[in-house]
């Protein structure tokens, strides 16, 4: 692995790098940075950019949830043959989101990301799925287990500063109590090896994705930074 890496052409060295920035930025909950990242990547035909960042769409992370621009970045992927936006756009039309359900088209994009062996669209072949069936759209770079209840937050910013980020805590306290209605914003401590430690300032926690967004647009109203993340 190390040998084709020194190997490959500096610009798609570059590009690797931050594909990996990207992923540990979404890890950590800094979905701007993320998402910073991932656009220009994904404008310029890179198919895993462009599966990731559908995820964020479909997932409404750092950006507006819009399921219809989901689809279009996960078609966009899965077209030049990208196989986990294979399986995630057969999954939109599994579930008739984003785009009109549509059985034959999901087993479509099941089988063209089956044949280059994921998992996921392979099991879907192999037992099916009813149409009633929840599923997700995943990603290898960025997919993450799903939370349970009581595990969701939401995030305000990160700091280098364990000092600076008690400081605005407080501040975000006293500014936002009554949007918080009870809740604190709390300095959360990760340790993220290479990276360093960071200070993430949170809140919550909250049973149900749909309420934890409701919450966070109360703060974009104030123009005020926030996304859900899970622990």
């Amino acid at each position: 692995m190390l040998a084709s890496l020194i190997a490959m052409p500096q610009a798609l060295s570059v590009a690797a790098q931050n594909a990996q920035e990207a992923a540990e930025a979404y890890k950590r909950g800094d979905y701007a940075a993320a998402l910073k990242l991932l656009l220009p990547q994904a404008a310029q035909g890179n198919a895993e950019a462009q599966n990731n960042l559908g995820l964020m769409y479909y997932r409404g992370e750092g950006v507006p949830q819009d399921r219809e621009e989901a689809v279009s970045w996960f078609r966009m992927a899965a077209e030049k043959g990208h196989s986990s936006a294979q399986y995630n756009l057969g999954l939109t039309y599994h579930k008739g989101a984003g785009v009109p359900q549509d059985s034959a088209e999901a087993l479509k994009w099941f089988r063209k990301a089956a044949a280059q062996g994921d998992a996921g669209a392979q099991n879907s072949l192999r037992f099916g799925r009813k149409s009633s069936e929840e599923v997700t759209p995943e990603s290898p770079l960025l997919s993450k287990p799903a939370p349970t209840r009581g595990e969701l937050r939401v995030q305000f910013a990160a700091f280098k500063s364990e000092d600076r980020a008690a400081t605005e805590a407080r501040r975000l306290n006293g500014v936002h109590e009554t949007i918080l209605g009870g809740r604190k914003i709390v300095s959360d401590r990760a340790d993220l090896g290479e990276r360093g430690v960071f200070y993430r300032l949170r809140a919550g926690p909250f049973n149900d994705r749909a309420f934890a967004q409701l919450f966070c647009r109360k703060f974009f109203a104030q123009k005020r930074g926030c996304v859900v993340v899970s622990p």
